[in-house]
Parts: C-alpha cells; sequence; structure tokens
C-alpha cells in the first residue's frame, strides 16, 4: 500500500508543493503548536513522510515577535518530530543557512535543526538560502 505524503505549512514553499499535488495541511486545521492536532492529522492521513514547511521566518518576523518564533521555529519541530517518532514517519524539514549574524532567527532555526538531529527520526534537512515565491516575496 503506497502511503500519503503530507505537507504541513501554507507560505510559499507549501503553496509549491499543493501545487505539485501533494496534500497540503493548512495551519487552520493542523497547528503544529498542538501536538494533538498534528497525531490527529497522521491518524487521518497514515502518511509515509511529512514534509516541513512551517515556521516564522525572517530576521525581521522573528524579531518582532521572538516569543511566536521560538514557538513555531522550535516547539513546532519538537513536536512534528515525537509525532513522527511515535508513528515511524520520514521527515523533510526545511531550514536555512546560519550566515553571518546571528539573532532570534538563526537561533531558532538552529535549535530546531539540532532537535531533529538529535533525534532518532528518520530525516532529510534542507538547507535553502533565499526563498522567492509567487508574490515575488522571499519568506
Amino acid at each position: 500500500m503506497k502511503k500519503e505524503i503530507i505537507c504541513l505549512g501554507e507560505g510559499n514553499l507549501g503553496r509549491a508543493f499543493k501545487s505539485a499535488r501533494i496534500k497540503t495541511i493548512p495551519k487552520s486545521i493542523c497547528n503544529v503548536l498542538n501536538i494533538d492536532e498534528i497525531d490527529a492529522i497522521v491518524k487521518k492521513h497514515k502518511p509515509g513522510i511529512i514534509i516541513n514547511c512551517t515556521g516564522i521566518v525572517g530576521t525581521i518576523k522573528c524579531y518582532e515577535d521572538e516569543s511566536k518564533a521560538f514557538a513555531v521555529n522550535v516547539s513546532g519541530v519538537s513536536n512534528i518530530v515525537s509525532v513522527c517518532i511515535k508513528h515511524n514517519i520520514k521527515l523533510i524539514h526545511f531550514s536555512s543557512f546560519y550566515t553571518g549574524y546571528f539573532n532570534c532567527y538563526t537561533k531558532t532555526k538552529l535549535i530546531g535543526d539540532s532537535i531533529i538531529t538529535s533525534s532518532r527520526v528518520k530525516n532529510l534537512i534542507v538547507k535553502l538560502p533565499w526563498l522567492y515565491g509567487y508574490q515575488n516575496k522571499n519568506n
């Protein structure tokens, strides 16, 4: 039986996966800060892979709301990892290169990546230096 691939996140990257006909789960249905919502989505769709496109991105957004950046980029990743381990699901996680400055954004992304690599979840972390999207905005 072929297992489904689901994508969490609805920014530029998440929309790109949706256009590739991968089941994209919007935040209104599955908030990564709620581990029970992630677990319910996994039980419903029974994926073999979760693609994590969630995150608060950019230094300005993270600076403006550091607590939200830590919640999504750290706690959200931890919740996804826990559910992936529980259900033996592979994780593809999109992250960033940490160049130059060490700030709230790079700190939260580094911690999130460390949660993944220090866990026993089967994973692939894809580090993108920049993302250019549909509306000519990076995010």
